[in-house]
């Protein structure tokens, strides 16, 4: 399975929503800070995360991979629903829900495809043996799952 091509493919559709975010418009009282979300940009957002989703599924039931595949599955999800969010605010940047929508689904979704990349380094270090590592395999999950928790949490106090 290669997760490098969604990465990739995350990073440039996420790149190009910032960089053609209008600074037009909006206010500064917007939710937005006077940025309005650019309409094609985040519909072809929409239309790669479903891809990328539909990719992610169907690869995990495949290859049986369904601890990852369950991972990528909720992330790619997660992110298309918030492009979904953020396409639907670039007609109305008042719109509080559509706003939420796309902050809350678009923090939470990286936590979900990096559980995915824990699982993966847990299953080298299982496949390569135990002398090469410093934690057990699932201690790997354990710790950074924990620090991807702690992470969000300190996200949303921020957000307040």
């Amino acid at each position: 399975m290669s997760s490098t091509v969604p990465s990739s493919v995350a990073s440039a559709v996420a790149s190009a929503a910032i960089a053609s975010a209008s600074a037009t418009g909006g206010g500064d009282q917007s939710l937005y800070g006077g940025l309005i979300p650019s309409h094609s940009a985040n519909l072809a957002g929409v239309i790669l995360f479903a891809i990328v989703w539909a990719y992610h599924t169907i690869t995990g039931v495949y290859f049986r991979q369904y601890w990852f595949s369950t991972a990528f599955f909720i992330g790619a999800g997660l992110e298309t629903a918030g492009y979904i969010g953020r396409f639907s605010s670039s007609t109305d940047i008042d719109n509080e829900n559509d706003f939420l929508v796309q902050i809350i689904c678009l923090t939470l979704a990286p936590a979900f495809f990096m559980g995915g990349v824990y699982y993966l380094l847990a299953k080298l270090v299982t496949i390569y043996g135990q002398q090469y590592s410093m934690l057990k395999p699932m201690h790997y999950s354990l710790v950074f799952i924990l620090c991807d928790l702690c992470s969000i949490v300190i996200q949303a106090v921020g957000k307040f």
